[in-house]
Parts: C-alpha cells; structure tokens; sequence
C-alpha cells in the first residue's frame, strides 16, 4: 500500500461539542487517507477505518474493543504513554514519529507521522481521545538512503576512492563521481566508454594491468593491483584497485565491480616516513652517542649497536642486565638516588665512569627523562655521550693556558730585562709592543710606539728597514743579523751601527701574523773589530817582514858562512896530503852535512820569502813549491795554472802564496787526504785561487771543531783576503773534503 502524507490537525481546532452517534464521522473515516481510531479512556478502541486496520494487519471489526496491546503489542510500549498522557493532560500531541514493527509485517521496521487528541464529549460522558496515523516508510527510507548517500560520497572524497563497474558484454563502465574527480575528469557522467579507462592508464602499466585483469576473467577469482594514471593537466598518481568479477547461471564472466582509492599521497608520506625512519634509524645506528632505555629497576631495555662496540660489547650482551650490576662499586649506592631523581624531577643529567671490555676507564656525559605517558610503566629514555677525549682536551687546554701564561711571564720578563730592543711589528707594519731598550733608542717612550708605523717612528731608517720586513712577509724566512749602518741618520740613530734580527712568528696554518725583531747596538763591537782588523794587518805586514828579513839573514850571512866554511874544509884537504885516512873521512862528512844544511838553509829561506815573490811570475812560484811539497809530502796534487799569471802587485802575490801553502800545509797535516788540487785562473783584472782535498773535511757550523787546522788558519787567510778586498770562500762537510775558493780583483 502506498503511503501519503497526513496533514496533522490544527491545535485548537473545533470539534463538535456533540456526539450523537459516530456516524456523524462515516464519510471522514472512510476518505480519509490515514489510519484514525477513536479510543475510550481506558484506551479500547471505539471506532477505526479501514486504513487502520490495514496497518494493523487486520480488519476493522476485529480491533474494536481491543486495546493497543492487544492489537499491535509491538507498538505498545511506544505509544501507550503517549495515549495515556493525552487522556490526563487534555493536550494534544501532534506530528510525533513511530517507528516498530506491526503483526502485519513482524520483523521489518515500518515508520508513521501520528498526532492524539482530546475530542469533546457531554456531560457525564466518559473522556475520549482520537489519534491519526499517516506510514512515511517509504519517505524515511529515501531521507536514509540520502543520508547514507552523501555520507558515502563524503566518505570516498575523504579516503579519495571511488567505485566502478565494467559490463562485459557491451564494454561500457559507470565511474563514480568521486572516481571521475580523482581521474581529473569531473565533466564525465554515466557510462563511458572502456577505452576512457586504458587512455587514463599509464602505457608503461597497461601491459601489466591487462594481464591482471585477464588472468582474473580466465580464472574467475577477485583481482587487484597498483598502476599509474595519467591526469589531464599531466600530473601522475598512483591509484590502487580491488575488484571481483560476477558470473551468470552459466558461470560465465559478465560483469566486473571494484573500487579505486588515490594512494599517491599514502605512497608519498610512506616513502617520506621510510627515508625518515631510516635516516633517524641511520643515525641512532651509527650513533657513537648511546641511546638506550631502562626501568626504574635499573634493567636495561635498548640500546644502539655502536657505543656498546666502542665499549667491546655487543648490544645483546647488555640488554637485559642490572645498570648498577655494571657499575663501579664505589658508585653503586648513587644509583638509588639518580632514580629518586628521576622520579622527582623527570630529568637527571651528570657524568659517569665506565670501564670497557678490555679495563679501560672512560667518562661518559649523560641527560636522561623519564617517560610515563604512553606506556604501562614508566621508562627512562637514556642519552649519554663519551666525553674522555673532551674532558683530556680541556684539562690540556688548561695546561697550554697554563704554560702560555708562563710563557707569557717568561716573554715580560725577556722584554723587561733583556739589554738588546725588542718590538714585535704586525703585518702593516705597526709597533704591538716594545721594550723600553728599543724604545730609549728611537728617542720615543714606548707607550707611543703602539699602533705608529716603522716609517712613523723611525722615518730616516724606514727605506732601509722596510724591505726587510716585507721580504720576511713574502718569503716566510727569517732575516739574521743584518748590520744596519746609521751614519747618514739623525740622532739618537746617528753614528751607530746595528744588528738586525726579524723571525715571521706564524699560526698553526701558516700565516704569518707578524715579526718578531731584535735590535742590538754593535758599535763598540764594530769598532773593536775595526781595531783588530787594523792590528791583524799590521800583524801580517810584520809576519811577511820578519819572515822576509830572516830569509834575507838566512840567504845573505848563515848561507854564505855556510858556503866560506865549505871552501875551508875543501882547502884542508887539498893542502895537507898527509892526514890520514880517518881525519880525511871525517871532513868529508863534515863537508856532506854541510852541504844537507847549506840545501836546508836555502830552502827555508824560499819557503818564508820566495824571491820569485817580488821579480818573478806567480806561476812559477806556485808550481816550484808545489814540486816540493809532493816531493816532501808523498801527496799528489793536480796543479791547473797558466804558463804566466802576467804582471801582479807584490802584495796579491803575496797573499795567493800564503793562501795556498797554508791550504796545503793543512792538507798534510789534518786533513789525511793522499790527493790534492790547486787551479789558478786570471781573466783581466780578476783572478781566482782554488784549493781542493778529499780527506775528512769538517763541520763548519760546529761550535768547536777540533779539525779547525791551526796556523795562520782561516781567520787569517779570510783577513788577507779582506785586506785586498776580495771574496773568500769555503765548502766542507765531514766526511767530504774541503774545497777554498780565492777571489781577487786587481787594483
């Protein structure tokens, strides 16, 4: 039966005060199209029409007389109270819902719009109340599925799936509107086309996709998988797909069903939250730090892999142990109160001494909290670090604060007492500090020194000094004892001479910050030097004298006394024939050991003073001593000269002579070398001396060498060489022999 719609009565309408028989009501009960029954009040029921009964599931004469309970016992807990509080109140209660079950229809839920009234009655008349029915099944039903409907569509948009059918037969699909949004293709409706489906998948998955399908139709069973699809505007997403196929009577495939959601975001998150996951598991793995977690009993839950390494654990060989078990004894009975802490506090921080696997005693940072949201007891999340290596560091760094400070002390202490100027000079050349020695010598306190240039400070001497600086900054090498001369300054520099030391001081990268200098007045000592260079030429000029003088006394009186004395013993044998054969013998070797010291005597006289010095040509001289030498030395020595040097002042004659017979005096003597070179070379006005061995050699930067030969020695020849303003030079090494180069420009 079709249900409509009552109009419920108006409150406050009319009703007939009389009632003289309910016939008056026929034609109302019989058109109208709603149930309508007319109770007594004890709610039998006194007059129905048809369309009651009809919901009822029974006939009109049938309910007359029953009750409620009677008739639709189902119904009756709903609507008694309702009836019997109209009957007590006189009020109406109008467009009340009713939803139960009739013995019509037992089991399925049916719903009505009813209304109950008082109805007028006269007097001593029993009350009466009249109720209207009207079913709205089907309505409620339509505003439920309308309901579920928009829930359902509501739903999908939020999981972002839709629902599809494909019919087999005709090849056609109906996408849902949320399926037909999340293709982009919201203008499409109704059944589409099966080509619409492959168009939006992506090529690479269309292979894969229809070998899904076809493997479902031909084995009959559900399917699903994942597949890219392809957007309008070219974005892709990644869809994921259920479906069952239905069969017919004949177990023939004739339709699919399924459902589509959008995981693209899903996929991404997931992917996002695995990178995550791995970098924050990466990171708690790899972790030197500890990471770790533990009861309140101090039992140790977690932990990462690397610091339990670092310790010669394994992670499964501490999990699960005591924390105080582990513990030094001295340090066990402070694990009741780092828990006492915790539960206090929530939080407890501090350091640890730990022993590893193989005794070592390491000290660890911890910051630990304790967790109780979230979990059945409460766990402490443990953080702690190694924190040896810092704490030595520190404590180093201490020691080097420490030592810096002395050093400190110990550099005022220099600069304070030290008899030389001191100053260091930064890379703009700008005083950072002087001594009061340096500052007394610039005529400038040293406090107005800080932060003014060389040039401001000492202008007269800057364009000699400055490129000393600059040359320390650009090389990186020191600058040692560079004699500065100050006669052409003003006071307080005027009239001295300096010493000059500058030393790059350079951080551990190797900048060079600025220079270190040292300052030191040599004017005495110069002067002294000057005064001994003076005496060491007067030395020499008197050694060449005296040596020339007494081989002119040993030439000219003891030779020729030698040589009178020769002729005498001659004569002695001559004029006596009668001496006997012993007396004869012996002046004949007396004569013999005169003429060895006569051979002697002369040359002495030319080793000290060669003739040839002063007449003849250096060549010649060299090369007759050197004859001698090899003869008397048993050494043999390569001699390079020219057939002539040319005409040479006496005095660098003089000087090349001694030079060389106190080389090779040197080589006999000290430096046990069986082979010696001597090369004289002349070129214009200047000529060079060279004398080479192979002997022992020695070490020209030691202190004190006892290979130093003696004699004349190097001090001696250098001054020669100085006094003729020439330059002279050495190479030796232990073990490398010695090689002395001469350089003379003739004047």
């Amino acid at each position: 039966m079709k249900s409509r719609r009552l109009q419920p009565p108006i409150r406050g309408a009319v009703i007939p005060k009389r009632w003289a028989a309910f016939d008056d009501l026929s034609p109302f009960f019989t058109a109208a199209p709603a149930g309508l029954v007319i109770l007594d009040s004890r709610l039998q029921i006194l007059r129905a029409n048809e369309e009651m009964a009809n919901i009822l599931g029974s006939t009109v004469p049938e309910i007359l007389g029953k009750t409620p309970r009677e008739v639709a016992p189902l119904l009756a807990p709903t609507i008694e109270p309702i009836l019997l509080k109209v009957i007590s109140t006189g009020e109406s209660n109008l467009n009340f819902r009713v939803s139960g079950e009739t013995p019509k229809s037992p089991g399925i839920l049916r719903d009505w719009l009813a209304s109950v009234f008082p109805m007028s009655h006269p007097k001593n008349q029993k009350s009466r109340i009249g109720a209207i029915a009207v079913e709205v099944t089907g309505q409620v039903r339509f505003d439920r599925m309308s309901k579920d409907h928009a829930l359902l569509t509501h739903a999908e948009e939020m999981a972002r799936l839709g629902s599809w059918e494909h019919d087999c037969a005709t090849g056609d699909e109906l996408w849902s509107t949320n399926l037909c949004r999340i293709l982009g293709r919201s203008g499409l409706e109704g059944k589409l086309p099966e080509s619409e489906f492959w168009q939006a998948l992506h090529p690479d998955d269309r292979p894969m996709v229809r070998d899904i399908i076809q493997r479902a139709m031909l084995e009959k069973r559900p399917y699903e998988y994942r597949a890219r699809f392809t957007l309008p505007d070219g974005r892709e997403h990644l869809l994921y797909t259920r479906a069952k196929v239905i069969l017919n009577s004949e177990n023939q495939v004739v339709r699919r069903f399924g459902v589509t959601q959008d995981i693209t975001e899903k996929v991404q998150t997931e992917q996002r939250l695995s990178t995550t996951e791995e970098r924050y598991r990466d990171l708690v793995e790899n972790s030197t730090d500890l990471i770790c977690t533990h009861d309140l009993n101090g039992r140790l839950l977690s932990m990462n892999d690397r610091p339990a390494r670092l310790l010669g654990y394994r992670p499964e060989d501490l999990i699960g142990r005591q924390i105080p078990d582990m513990l030094l004894p001295q340090y066990r009975d402070q694990f009741a109160a780092y828990i006492a802490t915790l539960r206090r506090e929530g939080h407890v921080e501090g350091l640890v001494s730990v022993h590893t696997h193989a005794g070592e005693r390491r000290v660890w940072e911890y910051r630990n909290t304790l967790r109780t949201a979230g979990v059945a007891a409460p766990v402490v999340r443990g953080f702690a670090r190694d924190v040896t290596d810092k704490i030595r560091a520190e404590r180093s760094i201490q020691e080097s604060e420490a030592l810096a400070n002395q050093h400190l002390a110990e550099l005022n202490a220099i600069y304070d007492t030290a008899p030389v100027g001191l100053c260091f000079v930064d890379r703009d050349l700008r005083y950072v500090r002087v001594n009061d020695v340096l500052a007394a010598t610039n005529g400038l306190p040293a406090s107005e020194h800080i932060g003014r240039t060389i040039r401001e400070v000492i202008p007269d001497l800057a364009p000699q000094v400055e490129p000393m600086y600059t040359g320390v900054f650009s090389s990186g090498d020191p600058v040692q004892n560079v004699e500065l001369d100050s006669l052409a300054s003003v006071e307080p520099w005027a009239g001295h001479v300096w010493n000059i030391s500058i030393s790059p001081l350079k951080d551990k990268a190797g900048l060079i910050l600025g220079c270190n200098v040292v300052v030191q007045d040599i004017t005495l000592l110069k002067k002294a030097e000057a005064a001994l260079r003076q005496f060491s030429t007067q030395l020499i000029q008197i050694q060449d004298q005296e040596r020339h003088r007494i081989s002119r006394a040993l030439h000219e009186t003891l030779a020729q006394d030698l040589a009178g004395l020769q002729m005498l013993l001659g004569q002695i044998v001559r004029k006596d024939p009668r001496l006997s054969y012993s007396v004869r013998k012996a002046i004949n070797d007396c004569s013999d050991i005169n003429r060895q010291v006569m051979t002697q005597i002369r040359t002495l006289s030319y080793l000290l003073h060669p003739p040839s010095l002063e007449t003849g040509d250096l060549s010649t001289t060299l090369k007759w001593y050197i004859a001698g030498f090899s003869e008397r030395s048993e050494i043999s020595v390569d001699l390079d000269v020219p057939e002539t040097t040319g005409p040479l002042p006496t005095e660098y004659k003089l000087v090349l002579f001694r030079i060389m017979q106190e080389c090779l005096t040197n080589v006999h003597r000290h430096s046990r070398s069986p082979w010696a070179a001597v090369r004289l070379v002349r070129q214009g006005p200047s000529i060079r001396l060279e004398i080479a061995d192979r002997g022992k050699g020695m070490d020209l930067n030691s202190q004190n060498n006892s290979d130093l030969p003696p004699g004349i020695g190097l001090l001696e020849m250098r001054e020669r060489v100085k006094l003729l303003h020439g330059a002279f030079h050495i190479d030796a090494a232990p073990g490398k022999g010695v090689r002395i180069r001469v350089d003379l420009n003739i004047r």
